[in-house]
């Protein structure tokens, strides 16, 4: 274990404890054996078929489950980025009759943000902890 000095070095003290993101995204009211998935598109080019058939099968998977589709768009990369892409995934997948349950650019559910980059306190959080 590395010294409290070291982490707060490395990472803010003030951050929100894992605990604190757990009660924010507590379990989701599903019944047994219902599957939430995720549709992670990375925003670096167009929606291609691959991408179109990843997001029928994970969107299938939650709906025979009784389960939640989410879009949680991977935007982290922001040097290869395409502008207008992530915005396109929810229009396309719409128009295919994919239109996730959560997620997306627009960020619609509670257990959001959606964009990867917007999750970045979250992940800071676990990782201090585990320091």
């Amino acid at each position: 274990m590395l010294d409290l000095s070291v982490i707060n070095a490395m990472f803010p003290p003030d951050l929100p404890e894992p605990a604190d993101w757990e009660r924010r995204f507590g379990p989701r009211a599903l019944p047994d054996g219902a599957e939430v998935t995720r549709f992670a598109p990375s925003p670096t080019g167009h929606l291609h078929i691959g991408g179109l058939y990843t997001a029928t099968v994970a969107r299938a998977l939650a709906r025979q489950s009784g389960g939640v589709h989410v879009l949680r768009v991977e935007d982290t990369d922001r040097s290869r980025r395409v502008a207008g892409a992530a915005e396109e995934f929810s229009r396309l997948l719409g128009a295919f009759g994919l239109a996730p349950d959560e997620g997306g650019v627009a960020g619609y559910g509670a257990w959001g943000p959606y964009l990867q980059s917007e999750r970045r306190e979250i992940y800071l959080s676990h990782v201090r902890e585990l320091l």
